[in-house]
Formats: structure tokens, sequence, C-alpha cells
């Protein structure tokens, strides 16, 4: 199985805490990391061209829909292709009450 990751630093620690989980623990699984620069990284992830991938993502703000948000259907970074439309709606609905709620919050 081969392990998409960017060649920085973090990004190759990473990798290989991730590559000797499953190979200690799955008895015959060989795990090999391929660092990229990060525009090979992300042009292999557009195309889906990977068995598995892993990338260094820090929050531009202290909310937690920061990393939520990620895994909508529309999102940009969402790689996998992964969608569900309860999840998309959920996400939708809190964005929409929370920018209410400050709304309400900066009248007062």
């Amino acid at each position: 199985m081969e392990l998409l990751t960017s060649d920085n630093a973090l990004a190759k620690r990473n990798a290989g805490y991730i590559k000797g989980e499953p190979e200690k623990n799955l008895n015959g699984l060989t795990v090999n990391i391929k660092p990229q620069p990060c525009k090979q990284q992300i042009e292999l992830f557009l195309n889906s061209d990977y068995d598995i991938g892993v990338d260094v993502r820090g929050p531009d703000v202290p909310d937690p829909i920061t990393f939520l948000d990620l895994f909508t259907t529309d999102s940009t970074y969402n790689f996998d292709k992964y969608s569900n439309k309860q999840y998309d709606e959920l996400i939708h609905k809190v964005k929409i009450d929370l920018a209410d709620n400050e709304k309400a919050v900066g009248k007062k």
C-alpha cells in the first residue's frame, strides 16, 4: 500500500508513524511512503491517484468548523469525494445558526 504525503519534515514524521501502526497490527501489510512536493501531492489527490493520503493542516481560526467542513460534498479539500447529504445539511445548519447567533450577539 502506498501512503501519499507532503515532502516537508512534519509530514514525513507523521507518515512514519502512520506507516508503523498498521504494519505493526496487520500481519503482512507493507506501507510505502511517497513524499511529494506540494504541487505534485495536490495533483495526485485531485486525480485520486493514491491508496491512502495524509496532509498536515492547522486551523485558521479556533473553531471546530475549520476541520468539520472539510468533509462536506462541495469542499475543495474533499479529495476522497466523500458525500453524505445529512452531514452536509448539518454543517450548513451549524454555519447558518452560528452566523445568526453572532449577528444577534452583536446587536446587544
